[in-house]
């Protein structure tokens, strides 16, 4: 009996053992910047309507007469809303797999973008999780991980993985059972 394929690139006798997205702070450092130009667009506007002279009180009027200028509003609020879907869309499709013998990091975007990195866990010689004494980063537990391989030149830095402290036990365990694996 072979195992259920959970990914496209799934080895014969490999297993799924974590699946996971990056931790919600990152998109939240990616969203960041067009919620920020929709509230301060939202408040030029309404000050702007509240301080026209020619402002009868009544919003349809001031709509009417200055209707380019709120179609310009418009389509800015729905480029800037457009910004943020994709960036969602774009962190939903990046994922972390740790299969029983592979660390599969794949970062897919909606125009563009796709990456896929694999690395066999014997080749890794020692991994770090760091969080560099950033009270964010204690406080909703996530951080980097850093992964140095056989020749020291080369070293790989894994950012924003929710629990790194987890995840680097989830490595060795797995790492383990290789090792006792191969000598039997």
């Amino acid at each position: 009996m072979t195992n259920p394929l959970y990914f496209v690139g799934q080895h014969e006798r490999e297993y799924l053992v974590l699946c996971l997205y990056r931790h919600w702070m990152l998109l939240l450092s990616e969203i960041q910047n067009p919620v920020l130009l929709i509230v301060v667009s939202f408040i030029t506007f309404i000050i702007w309507i509240k301080t026209d002279p020619e402002n009868t009180g009544d919003i349809l009027s001031f709509l009417a007469n200055h209707y380019t200028i709120f179609v310009i509003f418009y389509t800015w609020l729905l480029l800037n809303i457009h910004m943020i879907f994709i960036r969602i869309l774009d962190f939903m499709l990046g994922v972390i797999i740790l299969t029983d013998s592979r660390f599969i990091e794949i970062d897919q975007g909606i125009f563009f973008k796709e990456k896929y990195e694999s690395v066999d866990l014997i080749k890794i010689q020692d991994i770090q999780a760091e969080k560099n004494n950033d009270p964010i980063k204690q406080l909703f537990n996530y951080g980097n991980i850093k992964f140095t391989f056989a020749n020291i030149v080369d070293m790989r830095v894994v950012a924003y993985i929710p629990n790194p402290l987890g995840f680097i036990g989830y490595i060795s365990r797995i790492k383990q059972r290789m090792i006792l694996k191969n000598k039997k």
